[in-house]
């Protein structure tokens, strides 16, 4: 198999990967600044800008299982340095509006979706999350100011990905159930 073919997987931490295959570059959930507990609940969440330019130098998509921190905080950085378009939920596109993404980033996804993401095909299916106090499902307001701590990343769904091309075919499994 040439290079050109073949399939490149990398572990992001968390639920963060990368997937390449030729030259398109997919993220699923990217998170590398990972911020210490201490930042995350009394500091405003900031992505580490140069971590991530020298880690994910370049991204044509980024595909967000749900809208909390861990799962996006560092999708709006990525975008702004490599112009990828992010695919996600309801509050996963009013939260990178409100932190100044553009529409022709932003791609609104729905579980039974299939996507065609460059070279890849995606099936996107319903996921369910694991039980958080004060982090239950709902729907975000039309318009929110840009979320700076963690309680302001609210979920409304969460999706798992069925990536069926190139092969071997890769299940990214967001849920309990």
């Amino acid at each position: 198999m040439s290079c050109r073919s073949s399939l490149f997987f990398r572990w992001l931490g968390v639920g963060g990967v990368q997937l390449r295959w030729g030259e398109e570059v997919l993220l699923i959930d990217p998170f590398l600044t990972r911020p210490s507990l201490r930042k995350v609940l009394f500091e405003p969440l900031v992505p580490n800008g140069e971590l991530l330019q020298r880690e994910v130098p370049h991204a044509d998509a980024i595909l967000i299982t749900h809208a909390h921190y861990d799962h996006r905080m560092d999708t709006v950085e990525i975008i702004r340095q490599t112009k990828a378009v992010a695919y996600g939920s309801g509050n996963v596109i009013k939260l990178l509006r409100a932190q100044g993404i553009a529409g022709e980033n932003l791609v609104f996804i729905q579980e039974g979706q299939r996507l065609e993401v460059g070279p890849f095909e995606i099936d996107v299916i319903k996921g369910k999350h694991i039980p958080i106090p004060f982090f239950s499902p709902t729907q975000l307001p039309q318009t929110i100011a840009a979320p700076r701590r963690v309680w302001r990343y609210q979920m409304d769904e969460c999706f798992s990905f069925f990536i069926r091309n190139p092969r071997p075919s890769i299940l990214i499994w967001h849920s309990t159930e």
